[in-house]
């Protein structure tokens, strides 16, 4: 994208700096989603601790699992938490991966679109090789709708079905 969005001019909303800048926002925001969804996968299992009691037999049993006859050894607990914030954080870093994907995925169309636009109004290129470059900007948009689209549609819908089901 950058080599097909190379202009003379290196200011403004065309500039390679400002782009640098989006991408790099969205991957910060990212990086923020995924620490906020490690605090509050933190809290989840604390408070899943915390309505935890000893038993008799001095092992853990969580009250949903009581009635179960589920009770753990505190080794075991402790081995149980460390294996779901792996988990949860697995599962977080895939869900910012694909949205930080599609964010700079659409960012980079936006100036590359915007690119195509300016050399058209300044007329430094041909009308053939404009609508050249807007067919394949429209094939991008089309693999980016069927591959990246779907992925974070399905992202989302487990986000919400997470905070639905935990809550």
């Amino acid at each position: 994208t950058f080599l097909q969005t190379a202009t003379d001019r290196q200011r403004g909303f065309l500039s390679q700096g400002t782009l640098t800048r989006q991408i790099r926002t969205i991957l910060v925001l990212g990086i923020v989603w995924l620490i906020g969804q490690l605090c509050v996968n933190i809290v989840v299992i604390l408070t899943r601790i915390l309505d935890c009691r000893i038993t008799e037999s001095g092992k853990v049993g969580f009250s949903d699992w009581i009635a179960a006859g589920g009770e753990l050894t505190i080794a075991e607990m402790y081995t149980l938490i460390v294996f779901m914030l792996l988990g949860f954080i697995s599962m977080d870093m895939v869900y910012v991966a694909v949205a930080v994907n599609y964010g700079a995925q659409c960012q980079l169309l936006i100036f590359l679109i915007r690119g195509l636009n300016e050399r058209i109004e300044e007329k430094s290129i041909s009308l053939q090789q404009a609508i050249r470059d807007y067919h394949s900007a429209g094939n991008y948009i089309d693999g980016l709708a069927r591959q990246l689209a779907i992925a974070m549609s399905l992202v989302e819908i487990i986000v919400i079905v997470q905070a639905v089901v935990c809550e």
